[in-house]
């Protein structure tokens, strides 16, 4: 039913990729879990779930100020709901198929290395949407970023800027290693020789007139 390939005839390199892969996937299903859950309870358990976490994260600020910041965000958050959740959604979808489908491939099954290389595509097109979002993210809390770091060096009238612009280059940077990781997870898999290696299954007739 099944063809598989043996772990010494495996390339190393295939079975780092695969290890990365089922790495970023379980990620993946855990952050797009996390993001449906937080919105399926409403807008009220949301933007309290916001106050909870300035609350804990940042004490030294006034219990006013906290409370502002962290409506303000909810409230944003909240509004953006409409693409935040089909995209968690999307998400989970692709996880599941990038962490099931690299396990697969180590077990030698043609499948798995479909469903691995499919999902990998699709994960392309689907990081850029959501760098695009997580910097719209980083926007929605450039105000709390500019109090945070005036309570902390309020001398320093560029710290609050130079911050956000760290905060939007390392989302850029982490948007371009994510594109590249697929790119070259779909590059390798598309390989004749890595091809090769997930020959097709028989089908029923085949086996049948066998």
């Amino acid at each position: 039913m099944t063809s598989t390939s043996p772990a010494k005839s495996r390339p190393p390199l295939l079975t780092i990729l695969a290890a990365l892969t089922v790495l970023v996937g379980s990620l993946g299903v855990g952050h797009g879990l996390t993001r449906l859950l937080s919105y399926a309870e409403g807008r009220d358990a949301f933007v309290e779930q916001a106050r909870d976490a300035f609350t804990t994260q940042l004490p030294h600020l006034p219990a006013e100020e906290r409370q502002r910041l962290a409506e303000d965000y909810g409230e944003r958050a909240w509004a953006r709901g409409g693409a935040v959740v089909p995209l968690a959604l999307v998400n989970l979808i692709l996880s599941f198929l990038l962490f099931s489908g690299a396990i697969e491939t180590l077990r030698g099954r043609r499948w798995g290395a479909s469903a691995w290389e499919w999902s990998a595509k699709l994960s392309i097109p689907y990081s850029v949407v959501a760098m695009v979002l997580l910097r719209m993210e980083f926007h929605d809390l450039g105000p709390g970023l500019s109090t945070i770091v005036k309570a902390a060096a309020p001398s320093d009238g560029q710290a609050a800027a130079e911050t956000e612009a760290l905060a939007r280059g390392v989302t850029a940077l982490y948007g371009l290693v994510t594109v590249a990781f697929y790119l070259a997870c779909v590059l390798y898999l598309q390989r004749p020789k890595v091809r090769a290696l997930f020959p097709e299954e028989p089908t029923m007739e085949q086996e049948e007139e066998g």
